[in-house]
């Protein structure tokens, strides 16, 4: 198995910090995410299945709280 270069913190915040404006551009709802903690992922990046669950939930609700608001 090859292991992933760990990327530092600073730089996936940078990247982050980005998104709801291009989320804006784009006329597209941003969805925030929680930080997920290390043991949530496999490489600090790639979610494993905790992880995933924390997201899942996290995206139905935000979609459910959006679609609600328009409606």
């Amino acid at each position: 198995m090859v292991s992933a270069k760990k990327v530092s913190a600073a730089l996936i915040d940078s990247y982050n910090a980005m998104l709801p404006d291009l989320a804006k551009e784009a006329r597209a709802t941003f969805i925030s995410l929680p930080a997920m903690p290390a043991n949530h992922t496999l490489d600090g990046i790639h979610l494993n299945a905790a992880g995933y669950e924390v997201w899942d939930k996290a995206i139905l609700t935000s979609i459910e709280s959006v679609l609600c608001k328009s409606s």
